[in-house]
């Protein structure tokens, strides 16, 4: 067996003294994991950086030392005020984004979406547009007036 292609059945089950069946992750539960390891990561490198010991951001947050510990070195969940509270205390904001993981409608097409408002305008005209386009060209708009604009490669 080398180091890169793991155990086969036969050598799980002669070690293991049973049969063995893989493990494969849930991905909600997986990503939920990962995004929890590095809001915790963030706040734990954030302090360290800024001389924050664990007693300090305790006495920051008004809570026990063993409070704080237990919530950076935790997998359990975490509340998003608990993040946000944690931050606040290293005078730190988080930023957040949302990245769109659907996949395009086609190699060659993109669905777009797009409402504009003029905040200028009191009675508050929108456009709506909404349809397909080549993943070259990137829709770009002024009140009035719809273009299309090369994207970078």
């Amino acid at each position: 067996m080398s180091d890169t292609e793991g155990l086969t059945p036969a050598e799980a089950q002669e070690l293991f003294g049973a049969p063995v069946e893989a493990v494969v992750p849930d991905p909600q539960e997986l990503e939920v994991a990962l995004v929890l390891r590095t809001i915790r990561s963030l706040l734990a490198e954030t302090a360290e950086a800024d001389g924050v010991g664990v007693n300090e951001l305790a006495r920051r947050l008004d809570v026990a030392p063993s409070a704080v510990s237990r919530m950076l070195r935790s997998e359990g969940d975490m509340r998003v005020s608990t993040a946000v509270l944690c931050a606040l205390a290293l005078d730190r904001t988080w930023e957040f984004r949302l990245r769109d993981n659907r996949p395009a409608i086609s190699e060659n097409q993109r669905e777009v979406g797009l409402n504009i408002v003029d905040p200028g305008d009191s009675s508050t005209a929108s456009v709506a547009v909404s349809g397909t386009i080549a993943p070259s060209y990137n829709l770009g708009c002024n009140i009035g007036s719809l273009f299309r604009v090369p994207m970078a490669a």
